[in-house]
C-alpha cells in the first residue's frame, strides 16, 4: 500500500465538522516533530489555531482551512499562500497529514494552548 493509498479512507468523506476541535501530535516521521506541545484547533467558520509550546510560551498561527476531497487547504492571511496537504481521519479518529512524503499524526484532546 503507497503513501497516497492510506489517504482514501475507509469512513468515506472527510468533512469539516469532523474535524472540529482540538487536535494533539502524537507522533511524525517529520523533522518538525516537536513533541507533545504542537496542537491544531479547528474552528467551524473555516480557521485554523496551529500551536506550538516553545517552553517559556506559545508560538500560535493564525490559518485559514477548507476540504477539497482529501486534501486540506491550509493559508495563512498574514503571508497569503495556500498549502495542499493529504488527510485522513483513521478508523480510530486518529488524524493523519501528510507532507512531502512524511506523515503526522494527531488525536482528539482538550485544550492547551493559550486562547487567541
Amino acid at each position: 500500500m503507497g503513501l497516497l493509498d492510506r489517504f482514501r479512507s475507509a469512513r468515506g468523506t472527510l468533512s469539516a465538522a469532523n474535524l472540529h476541535g482540538s487536535w494533539h501530535l502524537v507522533r511524525s516521521e517529520a523533522k518538525l516533530d516537536a513533541g507533545k506541545g504542537v496542537e491544531m484547533e479547528f474552528r467551524p467558520a473555516g480557521e485554523l489555531v496551529y500551536a506550538i509550546d516553545v517552553g517559556d510560551r506559545w508560538q500560535i498561527m493564525q490559518l485559514t482551512y477548507r476540504l477539497d476531497g482529501a486534501q486540506l487547504i491550509t493559508d495563512q492571511p498574514s503571508k497569503p499562500r495556500e498549502e495542499r496537504t493529504p488527510i485522513l481521519l483513521e478508523a480510530d479518529d486518529t488524524l493523519v497529514l501528510g507532507e512531502l512524503g512524511a506523515r503526522t499524526w494527531f488525536r482528539r484532546g482538550k485544550k492547551s494552548a493559550p486562547a487567541v
